[in-house]
């Protein structure tokens, strides 16, 4: 997502954004925009834009089972990592990764909780 800060001497009407908006728009094709309008005093005549590119803050959840989970277990799953990061906003993403053997791996945001079978065996296997 790209910001694009729009300053001028003096408010621009809706034909003027429009055609601003139309002209950005064609060069940053594909991307999606979002206009802010300024107006600065200190501006004797003109424009000053400036574009800039708008961090996702939204956490990623990867949730990886040995099996699928039907509705009602991802509901139960979602509401219980969101209750974790309250207020966060959050995207889930779900795959079977048969290998898991049993159980599940979340990672959120680069964190991983790692409850499968896998990972117990493989624990024990250092251990030995």
């Amino acid at each position: 997502m790209l910001k694009i800060t729009v300053a001028s001497a003096t408010p621009l009407n809706s034909t003027q954004k429009k055609e601003l908006e139309l002209s950005v728009a064609k060069k940053y094709e594909g991307e999606e925009l979002v206009f802010n309008y300024q107006v600065k005093a200190d501006l004797i005549a003109g424009l000053s834009v400036s574009v800039g590119r708008v961090e996702d803050k939204r956490l990623k959840v990867d949730i990886l089972s040995a099996i699928a989970l039907n509705a009602t277990q991802q509901k139960k799953i979602e509401q219980a990592i969101a209750k974790k990061y309250e207020g966060e906003e959050l995207v889930f993403n779900y795959q079977v990764k048969a290998d898991l053997i049993a159980g599940l791996s979340v990672s959120v945001d680069s964190k991983l909780y790692d409850a499968s079978l896998r990972a117990r065996l493989d624990q024990l296997i250092k251990q030995m």
